[in-house]
């Protein structure tokens, strides 16, 4: 109903288009998949400028997403009824897979010398879903988003990243021997 209201139609007119609201839901939540996949390839895809180092371009990542979930009221209300809702979850999870396996791993298979495959993955999943768990979190004060755990979600991300990296130059380093 608050949606017809909204956009000056009959709640008979939003039915047409979406049979329910999981629905409505479901079309919300791909066009801000589709936004959050943009903004990982621009700035970690195979075409992105490589005249940053990784810790900048992550941090300018985390940035913007953390100013997606500040500005669209309803960006961080739709992304956790997607993954609260059973219907829903089977997108999210297909779309999850599809940014680590196909951008995510690759960006950071870059960064991190000498990792297999599924470590990359693993690496990727854990920076992807930490980004999720804190950008939600930054939200849970009302309509303010706590600027502290952005901040605070860069520096776990940084070191994080940076301890793969040390690890994987300390084999290297033993290696050579």
């Amino acid at each position: 109903n608050l949606i017809a209201k909204r956009a000056v139609v009959s709640i008979g007119s939003v039915y047409q288009f979406f049979p329910n609201r999981y629905a409505i839901i479901n079309a919300l939540g791909e066009r801000y998949q589709t936004k959050i996949a943009q903004v990982l390839v621009l700035y970690m895809g195979p075409d992105a400028p490589d005249d940053r180092t990784w810790d900048e371009t992550l941090a300018e990542v985390i940035d913007i997403l953390a100013k997606m979930w500040r500005e669209d009221w309803a960006f961080h209300a739709v992304w956790l009824a997607i993954r609260s809702t059973a219907e829903l979850q089977e997108s999210d999870i297909l779309f999850r897979e599809n940014l680590i396996d196909f951008l995510l791993a690759d960006f950071w298979e870059k960064v991190i010398p000498g990792k297999d495959g599924t470590q990359l993955k693993t690496n990727s999943r854990v920076v992807f879903e930490i980004s999720n768990l804190l950008l939600d979190n930054s939200m849970r004060n009302g309509q303010k988003q706590d600027e502290l755990v952005v901040d605070e979600l860069k520096f776990i991300l940084h070191s994080y990243i940076s301890s793969h990296i040390a690890a994987a130059d300390n084999l290297t380093d033993e290696s050579d021997y």
